[in-house]
């Protein structure tokens, strides 16, 4: 009887860590998803992540609470004072783990970029301090891309990318702009200028291509 407790604790204790280290790794990976940036495909990777957090996070707990019931069943059996004690302070320490998780989880939510299908969307999203992700073209039809995301220590980054531009541009102009971007750190309220007109950003809290090929453009202007 001893020895089939030994296994089962020696099993489930195997299962816990698996699926703990699993549950782990997943959290990491979905913070440093979110903490990337916004690009095709990042929504779908980072719900696909989180439904793996959920799954290992349940299996972790399942296989836990397998783990204390059979301890306390073998501190019975045994009838010593150690084993009917450590399995009740494991139990609390789990708790706590499981309560910071928790919390990280929802930290880790909180990066997830809102996906904007007009400019109002983006606008509030970026008054909000909310991470998001914006693509249109303007009335001089210029293709661009907008993305404000979080970074871990809570700073807002904005960036806009010119994706392409009328086709009756120079062909030396297309090349000199198109695919490049402009980032700027956010700081106090948004400033709507930054996605209703095409120079500005080039100041000194942004960096970037685009910055120093619009610059130079508008000298030789």
């Amino acid at each position: 009887m001893e020895k089939n407790n030994i296994k089962s604790i020696d099993k489930w204790k195997k299962w816990a860590k698996r699926f703990g280290l699993t549950w782990l790794f997943t959290i990491i990976a979905f913070v440093i998803v979110a903490a990337i940036g916004v690009s095709p495909g990042v929504t779908f990777t980072l719900n696909g992540l989180l439904v793996m957090s959920v799954v290992a996070m349940l299996a972790f707990l399942f296989s836990k609470l397998a783990l204390f019931i059979t301890k306390r069943r073998a501190a019975k059996a045994v009838a010593t004072k150690d084993l009917a004690v450590r399995p009740r302070r494991r139990w609390i320490f789990i708790l706590l783990g499981v309560f910071i998780a928790i919390i990280g989880l929802q930290y880790a939510i909180s990066l997830i970029p809102k996906t904007c299908q007009d400019t109002e969307c983006f606008m509030a999203a970026a008054k909000d301090g909310e991470p998001a992700n914006f693509q249109s073209t303007d009335k001089t039809n210029i293709e661009w891309n907008y993305k404000i995301r979080k970074k871990l220590s809570g700073d807002l980054v904005f960036t806009k990318t010119l994706l392409r531009l009328n086709d009756k541009e120079l062909p030396q102009i297309k090349e000199f702009l198109e695919g490049k971007s402009l980032t700027c750190k956010l700081s106090g309220d948004f400033d709507e200028r930054l996605v209703t007109t095409l120079f500005y950003g080039i100041g000194d809290n942004c960096s970037g291509e685009l910055k120093e090929n619009l610059g130079q453009l508008l000298f030789l202007l």
